[in-house]
């Protein structure tokens, strides 16, 4: 992982968060039966409300000896605990997005991105969006995440239901 450094979210990181997250999990199954038409638009408006949320935290990994947007090799946008499982609070962490290029994973990219926004991927964790990627991490038991995608449907933490 030499040369790459882990930084906080900046301005002009949004656009390449908006477009990678979004293109990234288009490939989920767990996108809902919207159309493709649809589809970005939707999600953009999904994604930049995650990112607005109060207590996000959003870190960046770059690498400084590149040029924007190519400096840029990964990033996590997560949010601190509680968040309301049934009808309890239940204190774990959220990670909304993780992103690593196909070029730098299997680096240690996602763990040093995880570490910064202080999530031990294995301890346990919430995750609320569900790629290919995450699904295999989770089933080859490398996360102790789980999958709670109704934090993101509530805007008050405190009220996120479970289905």
């Amino acid at each position: 992982m030499s040369g790459i450094l882990n930084r906080a979210f900046l301005p002009s990181d949004k656009d390449f968060i908006l477009s990678s997250w979004a293109r990234s999990f288009m490939r989920s199954q767990d996108t809902g039966p919207i159309p493709i038409e649809l589809y970005f638009e939707t999600y953009r408006q999904v994604i930049e409300h995650v990112l607005t949320r109060p207590r996000v935290r959003i870190h960046v990994a770059v690498d400084p000896d590149m040029e924007a947007p190519f400096e840029i090799h990964g990033y996590i946008v997560a949010e601190p605990g509680p968040f309301r499982k049934g009808v309890r609070d239940v204190e774990k962490p959220a990670v909304h997005f993780l992103y690593v290029k196909e070029t730098r994973r299997r680096k240690g990219l996602a763990t040093s991105l995880m570490r910064a926004a202080q999530v031990d991927p294995r301890q346990p964790f919430f995750f609320t969006f569900r790629t290919p990627d995450a699904r295999a991490l989770v089933r080859a038991c490398y996360w102790q995440g789980e999958y709670h995608p109704n934090i993101v449907k509530y805007t008050n933490h405190k009220e996120t239901r479970e289905n």
